[in-house]
């Protein structure tokens, strides 16, 4: 079961055409079959975006975070030319009977379609898709796309346009091109958490899974069928970054190691033994002057150690890197290692966590935003050619310490503006399968889907902007 693609209508800098974002099928990684084989099996699954600055690339994994923690969309979540239309339309009937309905005119509303390709096997555990899966599908064995429409809607359509005939109701029609930016600031902010609008159960939005039969699903819950990693761009890298990462790591991989912990917690009883026997002279020391003072019948003063593993995992573990045969400190590392260290290390920690056989139930999703940013191109190129080791061996280590081996399929997609990435990319996998370029186009993005099959079939005159984008790769 894998994510074949995502529609994404009216949202931010989508539209509604040209708005389909493709993912490519992953490969299982598992050690212990083929270790030895040097084929690689990531750069392939990898789906990559491309796109220039502010062409819509975060937000992708921006809608399918907001639908999978099924959180409420805000005003400025609704793609502006469709807020300007839909105003525009509500202002011309309006202003043709101000005693209109607009019974003829939608509400802002967000829509968004995800296509699940599953192909059947016996171990498969369909519970969270059975409401969009239908018998005859799940018994002919052959694979098929399930199709999961997102609609969020207001919850009070009524309430919202009477608020909006408020609105048009005290426009001055001799100086309404004046106040046309402030009307359609107001009509915007009802679209607000501010808004005076009427809330149903604390909601503006009402978040709706229905089938391609138009059938609502109740009771659905994308976030359990959908399991989200996202490494963030490092723009500004602060300070301790690698620490923090690495931490964590150490953090997780002992609390999935008894025996370990087991030694460090005994280690940890002894250093506090040994402080409690030499802090105990200084607190009578301290609770004879407070005797003083005091009747030490009444106060007195009790000094003994309080190390936690708790407080060694979180700070007191000390990070070197080696550079050639020296120890440096972290903040002597240069930028670009320090970002390549920190995506190798939130790679450990989902190699760490992943939980074996998920992919049985549900899709997880691996989002690594802008790796590029500060290497220099050659490590750039490095980064999709060597990843497979990378993932592999984090994956053989993490099942040194497992009772039971497990195996990881995971989408892995990359926004990047490098072209040295895509060139990687697609020299390392062989294909063009599949690269999702966008551009803006009049403030809206579009989205376009190279495959293979654009490459060896161009007679269309529709391909040609993408043979373009392909020649000048």
């Amino acid at each position: 079961m894998y994510l074949e693609s995502i529609t994404i209508k009216n949202y931010r800098k989508f539209r509604s055409l040209d708005n389909t974002i493709c993912f490519v099928q992953p490969s299982v990684i598992e050690m212990g079959i083929d270790e030895d084989q040097t084929k690689s099996v990531i750069a392939p699954s990898t789906t990559l975006i491309i796109g220039k600055n502010n062409s819509g690339k975060t937000t992708i994994v921006n809608a399918l975070k907001m639908l999978c923690q099924n959180v409420q969309p805000s005003a400025s979540d609704f793609n502006l030319s469709y807020l300007n239309e839909l105003f525009s339309q509500y202002k011309k009937q309006f202003e043709e009977n101000p005693a209109t309905k607009f019974e003829d005119v939608e509400t802002p509303n967000l829509e968004f379609t995800l296509r699940v390709k599953i192909d059947f096997s016996d171990d498969d555990l369909m519970t969270h898709l059975s409401p969009f899966i239908s018998i005859s599908e799940k018994g002919n064995g052959k694979p098929v796309t399930v199709c999961i429409i997102v609609k969020v809607v207001l919850a009070e359509e009524a309430a919202f346009k009477e608020e909006v005939k408020n609105i048009f109701s005290t426009i001055s029609f001799d100086d309404r091109e004046l106040e046309k930016k402030q009307h359609f600031e107001k009509f915007h902010s009802l679209l607000s958490k501010d808004t005076t609008l009427i809330k149903v159960d604390g909601n503006l939005y009402h978040i709706l899974f229905v089938d391609l039969s138009d059938e609502i699903a109740e009771k659905f819950s994308l976030k359990k069928l959908i399991n989200i990693k996202e490494i963030k761009a490092n723009r500004h890298l602060k300070e301790g970054v690698l620490s923090d990462v690495f931490n964590k790591i150490v953090s997780f991989q002992f609390s999935n190691d008894t025996h370990s912990r087991t030694t460090l917690e005994k280690s940890i009883l002894g250093i506090n033994k040994q402080i409690s026997l030499d802090v105990g002279a200084k607190s009578s020391d301290i609770s004879q002057v407070l005797g003083q003072v005091e009747n030490s019948n009444k106060v007195d003063l009790s000094l003994s150690g309080n190390v936690s593993y708790d407080a060694i995992m979180k700070g007191l573990i000390k990070y070197n890197f080696m550079d050639g045969d020296d120890y440096i400190p972290e903040d002597q590392f240069g930028l670009g290692y320090i970002n390549l260290l920190n995506i190798i290390g939130e790679i450990i920690h989902f190699v760490d966590s992943y939980e074996d056989k998920s992919h049985l139930s549900r899709i997880n999703l691996l989002f690594i935003e802008e790796p590029e940013a500060f290497m220099h191109p050659q490590m750039q190129e490095f980064f999709i050619k060597r990843i497979d080791n990378a993932v592999k061996k984090a994956l053989e280590i993490a099942n040194s310490y497992a009772a039971n081996k497990k195996i990881l399929q995971c989408q892995l997609a990359i926004t990047t503006h490098s072209s040295h990435i895509v060139n990687s990319k697609i020299h390392s996998s062989n294909t063009f399968n599949n690269l999702n370029y966008l551009t803006s186009i009049n403030r809206c993005t579009k989205a376009i889907n190279l495959t293979d099959e654009v490459v060896v079939s161009n007679e269309d005159e529709n391909k040609k902007e993408k043979l373009n984008f392909i020649k000048n790769i």
